[in-house]
């Protein structure tokens, strides 16, 4: 495989007419992100794809969903064990409508995106590491496909890459995974006729463009799929509606805390906690323990009596040392105890501090391209911490791809950090991949959207 991407990154091979033509697709296909003056642009698109081999692909898949069992057996137990909700805190408005709702969410349903560092060599190495979890409002769901759909058109335009494109295909598309996903609850809610509701804030005027793009597409498979707005549903005879039609789930893009806000600000969203308390919502309340400390639970002696030897083995192999920021002693990667505060202090080119419940890369700081005073500041700033705290993760070195993207073919090949996300579902995995002139990568920082093909 790898003797293959020297041909991504000729300029000679991408024409001015292919490209064009590629960029429009973006546009028309929603690869597209919302700036803050309200200006919606084609997001970036690397011409290099990230190529997985089929041995590597179900070996994270089989990871994934490891992963998940052992999430959801976290999150079963956070109101049981103080020691657990303390590293996975709440403001009280949540922690009222997490206990009110809990029952539901025991059969409830979630839909993660696990976010991996992944270096991809040609000996099958599989020595990634993940840094956190999404379960609520995952992004990708559209982006993954379309840039995948992009590029291999791209590349089925061009006769240098005859052979290559042979062995190349699409992942499973994670809206068919969405879709399967959201029906099997729904079936085992024992409903005959199925409708989805994509739920998020309408106010918002920044940000990833995938609800409308996504709702679109169930609506071209012919199901019945709204874009609303969670003040837009209404009860009646039992039965939630949107407007005029029926809803029978709801998948939220909204974390728990945006819900809340609504509430304050409006009223009781009566037909949505009539949803929760029915089990109607996608991802459901237990998805809220998202939180990056949860990878504390993971990897701090004190909780192995939550894993046996084979989970405890996996979660050592790729789950990176990660601790809630608070004053006092611990166990560092290695084992031996530490002031945890003077062994952040003292170490920071191994470190990154996080804000624990932030999303897009919001806050990130990483010591090694930190200076001293600039992470002492960062420390005290953790240590003050805000509603969800902080957390400090032991750094995993990103790995680099090259590539020219379609917006910027003028410039040189660039070298690019890069990231995936895994959405492992039972109908198969998703990969969103993502990369960066930054080391913090994330699309919201105008990162661009790196496709991810198998190679078979």
């Amino acid at each position: 495989m790898n003797e293959n991407q020297s041909f991504f990154t000729r300029r000679d091979l991408f024409t001015k007419e292919i490209v064009g033509k590629a960029l429009k697709k973006c546009l028309d296909l929603g690869l597209t992100y919302e700036r803050g003056d309200g200006a919606c642009e084609v997001i970036d698109l690397l011409l290099t794809p990230a190529i997985f081999d089929k041995a590597r692909i179900d070996y994270i898949y089989g990871t994934c969903k490891f992963l998940e069992k052992l999430f959801l057996r976290v999150s079963s137990l956070r109101n049981h064990i103080q020691e657990i909700a303390e590293i996975l805190p709440f403001e009280p408005e949540e922690e009222e409508f997490i206990l009110k709702y809990s029952g539901s969410a025991r059969k409830g349903t979630i839909f993660p995106r696990w976010d991996a560092d992944l270096h991809l060599n040609g000996n099958g190495d599989v020595s990634f590491k993940f840094f956190e979890v999404n379960a609520v409002a995952i992004g990708g769901i559209h982006y993954s496909p379309t840039s995948e759909e992009i590029i291999l058109e791209v590349i089925s335009s061009i006769p240098e890459f005859g052979e290559l494109r042979k062995r190349l295909f699409p992942n499973p598309d994670p809206r068919g995974l969405f879709i399967e996903t959201c029906l099997e609850h729904s079936r085992n809610l024992g409903d005959g006729e199925f409708s989805i509701a994509w739920l998020e804030d309408k106010r918002w005027d920044e940000g990833i463009t995938e609800g409308p793009s996504i709702v679109h597409h169930l609506n071209r498979q012919r199901i019945k799929a709204f874009y609303c707005d969670p003040k837009e549903l209404s009860v009646k005879n039992g039965e939630i509606y949107f407007k005029t039609e029926p809803v029978k789930v709801i998948y939220r893009n909204m974390e728990l805390r945006d819900l809340i806000e609504i509430e304050k600000e409006s009223g009781t969203l009566d037909a949505l906690r009539h949803a929760f308390g029915g089990n109607r919502v996608i991802s459901s309340v237990n998805a809220e323990f998202d939180h990056k400390s949860v990878f504390e639970i993971f990897t701090n002696d004190r909780f192995s009596f939550l894993f046996n030897s084979e989970e405890t083995e996996l979660l050592k192999r790729h789950i990176p040392w990660t601790r809630f920021v608070r004053e006092g002693k611990t166990a560092c990667k290695y084992g031996d105890s530490i002031d945890l505060i003077d062994f952040i202090s003292k170490n920071k080119d191994v470190l990154v501090l996080k804000p624990n419940r932030a999303c897009g890369g919001e806050g990130i700081v990483i010591g090694r391209i930190t200076t001293e005073q600039e992470w002492e500041s960062a420390v005290g700033a953790a240590l003050k911490g805000n509603s969800g705290g902080w957390i400090v993760q032991e750094y995993i070195e990103s790995a680099n791809i090259k590539s020219m993207t379609l917006k910027r073919m003028d410039d040189d090949v660039l070298t690019l950090f890069t990231t995936y996300g895994f959405i492992a579902a039972p109908g198969g995995m998703g990969i969103l991949g993502r990369a960066s002139s930054e080391p913090i990568v994330n699309v919201s920082r105008g990162g661009g959207v790196l496709a991810a093909l198998r190679f078979i």
